[in-house]
């Protein structure tokens, strides 16, 4: 399940190079009908804090998720339909709402940040 990462795996993912060697984490959000959850999480602030602390995010956005066109410039972006569980041991930590793969991740004995939805 948690196999190395290899070139199938990142094919469509810009910037996923250099994981090893930078602090990682990962967003991973479940699908939202009422809007993209992306826009509402991912403040210049927040990503400004990222870059000052040259923490690397990684946003795997569901296959429904509209991605914001500026967002790409501003952190990793794996492509909505590859499968994430070969790099999930470059991750640090991970932040999700309810997403599934947070049950996987917790097998790793990696820090989850779990993020409340108010849209609930």
């Amino acid at each position: 399940m948690f196999r190395a990462a290899d070139a199938r795996d990142l094919i469509g993912s810009a910037n996923v190079k250099g994981l090893e060697s930078r602090f990682n984490v990962m967003l991973a959000m479940t699908f939202r009908e009422s809007g993209s959850i992306l826009k509402n999480i991912l403040d210049d602030e927040l990503l400004d804090l990222f870059r000052a602390y040259d923490i690397n995010l990684i946003v795997k956005p569901h296959p429904y998720e509209e991605i914001p066109a500026d967002l790409a410039s501003k952190c990793t972006i794996v492509d909505p339909s590859a499968d994430i569980y070969p790099l999930l041991h470059q991750v640090d930590v991970m932040i999700t709402d309810f997403s599934s793969i947070a049950s996987d991740y917790i097998l790793l004995d990696k820090p989850v940040i779990h993020q409340r939805d108010r849209q609930l």
